[in-house]
């Protein structure tokens, strides 16, 4: 894994494991303090094709977006969430830190998540 790419599991306790790709670039002071909380456990759900872990990183507004595309990785300091879009958004009611994609064949494992399900996210090597 070059500098500036990190490589992140999320283990969702039923269903299953998700690899993602965060990329400095898009949002290095959220980046830095999200891999500052790591290994971290905590709850998701899905609302609105978003799937949502709850998760205070401390930061504000850095490159904010309102558009998000399938598959990215988002921190919504409004919301003090971490969030995964399961479909394109042109248009959020709220701003976004874009961090980074989930790996492509993880959509399966995302679209199963239930209400409330724990789930530990970790740096891999």
């Amino acid at each position: 894994m070059s500098i500036g790419r990190y490589e992140i599991l999320m283990e969702f306790e039923k269903s299953g494991p998700v690899k993602a790709i965060l990329k400095r670039h898009l949002a290095p002071i959220t980046i830095e303090k999200f891999l500052m909380k790591l290994p971290y456990v905590s709850t998701a759900t899905v609302m609105h094709h978003i799937v949502y872990i709850i998760m205070d990183i401390g930061v504000g507004y850095e490159k904010p977006k309102n558009r998000v595309d399938c598959g990215q990785i988002f921190y919504s300091p409004q919301n003090r969430t971490i969030g995964i879009a399961l479909t394109d958004y042109r248009s959020l009611p709220f701003k976004i830190n874009i961090m980074g994609v989930v790996k492509e064949n993880s959509f399966d494992v995302l679209t199963s998540i239930e209400r409330r399900e724990r789930v530990k996210i970790s740096l891999l090597d």
